[in-house]
């Protein structure tokens, strides 16, 4: 499987602007097939400023039992998904 974690933001000298709330994408790469695709909530991340990266704990014969974290840089917080 395959995690990948997407926010689109367009940045000029004067401006930032959020094209998409941040999501997490899970696609299974022996068939090419999205499983699925969780939109953070704004309540929970109003932007993608800040969000560095996505590191997935997976139990070898659960993976439906997976832990996606992602860092917030700018607000020093961990975000944990199930």
């Amino acid at each position: 499987l395959l995690y990948i974690f997407e926010f689109f933001m367009i940045y000029s000298p004067d401006n930032r602007m959020q094209v998409q709330q941040p999501a997490i994408w899970v696609i299974d790469l022996s068939n090419n097939r999205v499983l699925h695709r969780y939109e953070i909530p704004e309540n929970i991340v109003d932007t993608g400023r800040g969000l560095a990266s996505i590191t997935v704990d997976v139990f070898e014969r659960a993976c439906n039992e997976a832990f996606a974290y992602i860092p917030d840089l700018v607000n020093r917080q961990l975000y944990v998904f199930r």
